[in-house]
């Protein structure tokens, strides 16, 4: 098997048609494992040059899987090309790119190549081929049979690696990305194998996500070789239609970003690993209906407000939200609510002239109560203040790599918010590349009100 095609970014498009001009079968596989560009002219010309080729089952499974990820009015030619190259050859990938499809304005127009491959005329094989291609799909089969134990056993990381292995020995790229996950998540990962498991995943996200509907694959995330965390939109019917897809098996946490308001009970059924969601209450409140869900430990409100049901999440831990809280009754009345359903509040962007009634009405709350700013979603706060009911004390911890717009205002006004209300030891914790000017002088001007750390140290601003 010839390796993956290699070439400075720049350079990747002009090397891959290059390559596509030999018209080699034997570099199908080379092409197709090369990361898709996002240029729809881009994936036009590259779909023109597999066009070239001679009808091959391995380019209509790609482009039947490839087909879903373009739903938009822009990518109609691009439909038109896909469905063509299809039909010149049907296979069954014309039906599973339907399937995926779902109920998509481009759905009908792969029903005529469909039709076409439903038409087909079926003959038996002659006795000898189908004898030797039993021998050449034994490891297939065996190869289907672990495939199957994951699904059924998606959180078995034994498993995992006995699949990696099948995988590697069947050069498929898969194995070896599972492998480099599971050494890096047992803390045996190097620069280079984090490079390199990057690099595949780059290469293969699309075929990796399977019919996963609309996610985001700049924020998708891929732990142990399996997507664990998925940011998508709600558009309720498509992620039902996906449901049964087994790459929704590992994912633990998921992300609603734009909403349309249906049941999801029905994919969440299939989320065995499912630990923290974040969704919007009219949303959440259907779920409502049909729970218990059990498993979800974390719930983000998409900066709303709202109050489940403790007998609809019976392991729910955390609870972030934006509750408005405008006096200090409310601020009580919030606190002991908290403190009677037994979570860990998170108030997500809360604004620094209101963190004051949180920290004075902390000990009507649970144990811990938290303030999340400089992101959306849970996950991606940047900041988080840990503040405990029965103590003076907090950690306020930065959890980004880069220092986004504003987040150096809203660390030093949390910081000078803390110390107003009565805070007198916060324990900082920064990444040592990050810049943080406004909040290093107000640390400084405040070095006589409170006693600021880093790593048990007392901090010295410079």
């Amino acid at each position: 098997m010839r390796g993956p095609l290699v070439a400075a970014p720049r350079e990747h498009e002009a090397a891959w048609q290059e390559l596509a001009k030999t018209r080699d079968p034997a570099d199908v596989d080379r092409l197709l494992d090369s990361k898709w560009p996002r240029s729809t002219p881009l994936l036009r010309a590259r779909i023109a040059a597999l066009a070239a080729f001679e009808p091959d089952p391995r380019i209509t499974r790609t482009l039947g899987a490839l087909a879903p990820r373009f739903t938009s009015q822009q990518y109609q030619p691009l439909q038109n090309e896909i469905v063509a190259l299809l039909a010149r050859a049907p296979t069954a990938a014309i039906s599973r790119a339907v399937q995926l499809l779902g109920h998509s304005v481009y759905t009908p127009l792969y029903r005529p190549a469909e039709r076409a491959f439903e038409q087909l005329e079926r003959r038996s094989a002659e006795p000898a081929l189908l004898a030797l291609a039993a021998q050449s799909t034994t490891p297939r089969r065996a190869l289907d049979e672990l495939w199957a134990q994951h699904r059924a056993h998606p959180g078995d990381l034994e498993h995992r690696a006995v699949l990696a292995d099948a995988l590697t020995a069947a050069n498929d790229p898969r194995g070896e990305f599972i492998t480099a996950q599971l050494a890096i998540a047992s803390g045996h990962g190097t620069p280079q194998l984090r490079k390199r498991a990057n690099e595949l995943l780059a290469a293969h996200l699309i075929a990796w996500m399977g019919p996963v509907p609309y996610y985001d694959k700049d924020a998708v995330i891929f732990e142990r070789g399996f997507p664990v965390y998925v940011r998508c939109p709600t558009y309720t019917q498509r992620l039902v239609d996906s449901a049964d897809a087994p790459e929704w098996t590992t994912v633990e946490e998921l992300v609603f970003n734009h909403y349309d308001v249906g049941d999801i009970t029905p994919l969440l059924a299939k989320l065995p690993l499912l630990r923290a969601l974040s969704a919007a209450p009219d949303i959440l409140q259907l779920l409502a209906k049909t729970g218990p869900h059990a498993g979800i430990r974390t719930l983000d409100l998409a900066q709303r407000e709202w109050w489940p049901e403790r007998t609809t999440f019976p392991d729910l831990e955390v609870l972030a939200g934006r509750w408005t809280i405008e006096s200090d009754a409310e601020a009580k009345r919030h606190a002991e609510t908290a403190a009677k359903l037994g979570v860990t509040i998170v108030h997500t962007n809360m604004a620094a002239e209101r963190i004051a009634r949180i920290v004075e009405h902390r000990r009507f709350g649970p144990p811990e109560t938290r303030l999340s700013f400089g992101g959306v979603y849970v996950r991606a706060h940047r900041w988080c203040v840990r503040l405990r009911r029965d103590d003076a004390t907090a950690d306020m911890t930065w959890a980004g790599t880069r220092v986004g717009y504003d987040e150096d205002d809203q660390a030093s006004e949390a910081l000078a918010a803390l110390v107003d209300a009565g805070i007198d030891s916060i324990r900082l914790v920064v990444t040592p590349r990050a810049k943080f000017p406004k909040l290093d002088a107000t640390v400084k001007r405040l070095a006589n009100k409170v006693t600021i750390t880093r790593d048990g140290a007392p901090i010295i601003a410079k």
